[in-house]
């Protein structure tokens, strides 16, 4: 089994949120799961979806960025996925 953390929090490292991950992920890893961490902070991600529709269409974003090399390949590989925000303003991260 395969676990996937999507980290949103532009801490790195020393956040909580990263924290909390790690904790959720040794969990995962003792009970015997292959684990992997993407941590957006570390990406270059473009600004916001524009809602164009573009991915439903071809399956391709119009945006070129690192997210879709470096993430959605490790996602649909994994056979769960944690994702993880801090919690800003009474909402997620932007991330």
């Amino acid at each position: 089994m395969k676990i996937t953390a999507v980290v949103g929090s532009p801490r790195g490292m020393r956040s909580r949120t990263r924290k909390l991950v790690n904790l959720v992920l040794a969990g995962a890893k003792e009970s015997g799961a292959d684990i992997d961490i993407i941590d957006l902070g570390d990406l270059q991600v473009t600004p916001p979806c524009t809602a164009c529709e573009s991915c439903s269409l071809d399956g391709t974003c119009v945006f070129a960025d690192d997210l879709p090399p470096a993430a959605y390949d490790r996602m649909r590989d994994a056979d769960g996925l944690v994702f993880a925000s801090p919690v800003y303003v009474d909402n997620v991260s932007g991330r």
